[in-house]
């Protein structure tokens, strides 16, 4: 059996059977980390044996021991008014291995100060104020002991240290006061009191002074230790009734904090003058120009003074400008100030006056002096200041749509196509100037134009407008793009007075080649015409290209036919692109342009819109279009035939006038026979006897042979429905006119048409026209009613002897068998033959003296018709079918 030993001094024990070692009492790392001793083994023969093995112990640590602060108390200084300042850096020890040490304020303002838990550091969390608190404590501990025995804690004791961080304070509110321009020199005015909060000197410690620019220093002083207000100068010097004395309080410390009061002193002059030798302005509105880039100081404009001469040159004189002229924009821009002329004069205060911002300024100057020497009325004056434009503004180019790629922006891009007709305007060039008349007008002028440039294109001067000058069917490849610059100058009747702005210009020749269409099938062009800049700022951003619009048309398709069809709310977006730097159009096949479709540019451009967008392809062709396109006719061909064409339209306008010219004379000619026989006519079929002659002749003269005709008319009086007037187509007395004597004049009448009369008969039983001699008698045929009843006469009577009526006297009766043969209307047209006298007569007479037939009377709107009733006993005739015309 086998027995366990060790030896009895060690805080260990055996088991003597199973040699177990264990411990006896507490271990303590930090007395003793590790002990060694021998462990003996006996076994329990006679002769004992033994062995022996050497044990050694290592005491692991364990956090046993508490904190303990060596130092118990803690003094130091802190600066108020520090903000996160480190107060002092506390230490506990901890006697274990592995120190564990939480710190923490046990005691104290935790809002003031903030301690770190792992080194110790306290910190300020606030500013300190020392007027507030001069002195603050802390006790500081540790989490891991919480014993009350000495060490466990630390006391901080905290003393604030004073910073001037308080100005001096007037203890009461600074009220105006008055006193009399007599005030003796070192009166008193006012006393004004300052405190200082600050807890030490010299930082509490007040002084005074006065402050200001104005006049107030001169006339006024304060004593520095007890801020006494008093008068240092005779106030008669000055004009001025109100003074405001600026003093200032300020401390000794470090920096010097101070405060300012305000006092207001008004002095009382007693000085008066009559009005007319009051001093005053000459005029109290006056009117002044300034050029809107006039520098700062300029003279605007000289107020003189009335009476000025009448006072001492010691008066005094002032000019300010009133609180109106100093508010708003006004404020700042001008000052007022006297001259040695003693004038108020006014300067410019800036060199920034604008004519485009504001043009007019309007200002009021006071005139001040001793109370009395004033003009009340002319004591204020009013300045309306206008701003004249200058030239001060470079015109500015305006782009209808600008690129989103840096490269392209502040350029004008343009495409022109080989079908464009000549003096097409393509493109605009537009700037603006915000300067005012001759100043703000542009003209445009070409810049670095080459040769093609010249060749192709023009420039209007006064809109900016490029139009083109040749067709675009040959341009050679190496002038394209076609690339220029544009001069917009203001100013253009100015040889010096004038800016310029210049910008680049790239025209490229759209060709089919070129164009790109994308598909927005659910919107149509007007819609997209509003999304256009949307679409092709998305395209720019994807590709890096710069992209144009060609047009917006509605969305085409091919048909089941290979016609072309076309969708109305669909729309179909032609656009280009360039290259960025060379400003060269891109064909489809182009490496940038394929590129830019297989990186899906159109699914940019449909997140861009929202909507449903295909992907690019060329124009399409319908199947029966596509045919080889004939190449338009040089000019020099086409005008001939355009000048055949046109002969051709004038010749068939020709021959189609001159048929309708035909086929109008034709209606006319049918509708004047249908006329002539709605008429009847009489014809007169006896011979016409030879009228007999008003004139006589003579060996130098041989009488002209003139007749009287005479158409008597007759119509029952209540059966009469003649009608002489101008209406009736059939016979218009105002047309009746008769050839003068001598040379043939016309007698007056009212129309100058040529009358024709014309009398009808056709008589149930016949008509009959009867020539009778002067011997015959009439026969009465008023009774006659087989012979009478609608019958018209016209004869024509051979003169036997001379007699007013003795000339073809013509009578177309109208008889009604119930009434008797009186009362019958005749009307005459004649001309009388008088006695061989009326060859005698001037030319300018009428030929007929209607005066001397008895019992006729001259027409009241033709002398050559007279009216009067005749009696006729009645005359023999014979019936004739045959219808007679006379024309007179």
């Amino acid at each position: 059996m086998v027995s366990y030993s060790i030896p009895t001094h060690l805080p260990f024990s055996i088991d003597n059977g199973t040699g177990m070692i264990s411990t006896k009492t507490e271990l303590d790392y930090e007395t003793t980390k590790e002990y060694a001793f021998v462990v003996t083994a006996m076994d329990g023969a006679i002769d004992k044996r033994l062995g022996t093995a050497s044990v050694t112990v290592q005491v692991t640590d364990v956090p046993d021991e508490p904190p303990v602060f060596k130092k118990l108390l803690y003094s130091v200084h802190v600066p108020e008014n520090a903000a996160n300042y480190p107060v002092i850096k506390v230490e506990a020890e901890d006697p274990d291995t592995v120190p564990e040490i939480t710190y923490t304020i046990l005691m104290g303002d935790n809002e003031l100060f903030t301690i770190d838990r792992k080194s110790g550091m306290i910190r300020t969390a606030k500013p300190l104020d020392r007027e507030i608190t001069a002195r603050h404590q802390l006790i500081v501990g540790t989490e891991e002991n919480g014993d009350e025995q000495p060490g466990s804690t630390t006391t901080v004791e905290i003393f604030v240290d004073d910073k001037n961080d308080n100005a001096p304070i007037f203890t009461s509110v600074v009220r105006p006061v008055t006193i009399e321009d007599s005030s003796s020199i070192g009166s008193l005015v006012q006393t004004v009191v300052a405190m200082d909060s600050d807890a030490t000197p010299p930082n509490n410690r007040i002084r005074y002074k006065l402050v200001g620019r104005g006049k107030a220093s001169i006339y006024f002083h304060v004593e520095p230790d007890t801020g006494a207000v008093r008068v240092r100068d005779d106030l008669r010097k000055e004009a001025d009734s109100e003074y405001t004395v600026e003093v200032q309080a300020y401390d000794q410390g470090d920096p010097v904090m101070s405060s300012v009061s305000s006092l207001t002193v008004y002095v009382s002059h007693s000085a008066t003058v009559p009005p007319d030798v009051g001093l005053g302005f000459a005029d109290t509105v006056y009117t002044e120009h300034v050029a809107e880039n006039s520098p700062n100081g300029t003279l605007v404009r000289i107020l003189p003074l009335l009476n000025k001469r009448e006072h001492s040159p010691d008066t005094p004189l002032k000019c300010r400008l009133t609180e109106s002229s100093q508010k708003g924009k006004v404020e700042g821009v001008f000052y007022v100030k006297l001259t040695e002329d003693r004038d108020c004069a006014i300067y410019l205060n800036t060199s920034s006056l604008d004519f485009e911002t504001l043009a007019e300024y309007s200002l009021e100057v006071q005139l001040e002096s001793i109370q009395g020497l004033i003009n009340p009325e002319s004591s204020k004056a009013t300045i309306k200041v206008h701003v004249t434009d200058a030239n001060d503004n470079e015109p500015v180019f305006v782009f209808p749509e600008q690129s989103t790629i840096t490269t392209a922006k502040g350029k004008y891009y343009a495409i022109v196509t080989k079908d464009m007709l000549l003096g097409t305007r393509f493109l605009q060039i537009k700037a603006k100037d915000k300067d005012s008349g001759d100043f703000g007008k542009i003209v445009y002028h070409k810049n670095s134009w080459t040769k093609a440039a010249e060749e192709y294109f023009s420039l209007d001067e006064d809109t900016g407008e490029i139009s083109n000058i040749k067709t675009f069917e040959n341009v050679p490849k190496d002038v394209l793009p076609f690339k220029f610059s544009v001069t917009a100058r203001d100013n253009p009747n100015s040889e010096q007075d004038y800016k310029i702005a210049r910008v680049s210009v790239v025209i490229n020749l759209l060709q089919p080649d070129n164009q790109l269409i994308v598909e927005v099938a659910d919107q149509n062009a007007d819609a997209m015409r509003r999304k256009s800049r949307s679409l092709l700022t998305a395209i720019e951003e994807k590709t890096g290209l710069v992209a144009g619009l060609e047009k917006l048309t509605a969305r085409h398709y091919l048909g089941e036919n290979g016609t072309l069809e076309s969708d109305p709310k669909g729309t179909d977006v032609w656009f280009y692109l360039l290259d960025p730097v060379s400003g060269e159009i891109l064909t489809r096949e182009s490496k940038p342009v394929k590129k830019a479709v297989e990186e899906g540019m159109h699914k940019a451009v449909a997140a861009r819109l929202q909507t449903a967008v295909s992907g690019p392809r060329g124009p399409l062709w319908a199947v029966e279009a596509r045919r080889p396109q004939v190449a338009a006719a040089p000019l020099a061909t086409a005008l001939p035939a355009a000048l055949i064409a046109l002969a051709a339209v004038v010749l068939v306008a020709a021959i189609a006038a001159t048929i309708y010219i035909c086929a109008s004379w034709n209606r006319y000619k049918k509708h004047k026979e249908q006329a002539i026989q709605q008429y009847g006519t009489l014809s007169m079929s006896m011979p016409t006897p030879r009228p007999a002659s008003g004139y006589e002749s003579s060996e130098d003269e041989p009488a002209p042979r003139y007749e009287t005709q005479v158409l008597n008319m007759a119509v029952d009086d209540a059966d009469l429905q003649l009608d002489f007037s101008p209406n009736n187509h059939a016979f218009n007395i105002h047309s009746v006119q008769y050839m003068t004597k001598e040379n043939g004049e016309r007698s007056p009448t009212l129309s100058e048409t040529a009358t024709t009369a014309r009398a009808s008969s056709v008589n149930e039983n016949g008509g009959t026209l009867n020539n009778m001699h002067s011997n015959q008698v009439f026969e009465p045929i008023a009774n006659n009613s087989a012979l009478s009843r609608n019958t018209q006469t016209l004869n024509r009577r051979a003169a036997a002897a001379p007699h007013p009526l003795n000339n073809a006297l013509g009578t177309l009766p109208r008889v009604n068998n119930n009434h008797p043969p009186t009362g019958l209307l005749a009307t005459t047209l004649g001309r009388k033959i008088n006695g061989g006298n009326n060859h005698k007569k001037k030319a300018t007479q009428p030929i007929m003296a209607y005066d001397e037939i008895p019992g006729l009377q001259r027409a009241s709107d033709n002398d050559n018709v007279t009216f009067g009733k005749r009696n006729f006993t009645g005359y023999n005739y014979d019936q004739s079918p045959v219808e007679t015309t006379t024309e007179l």
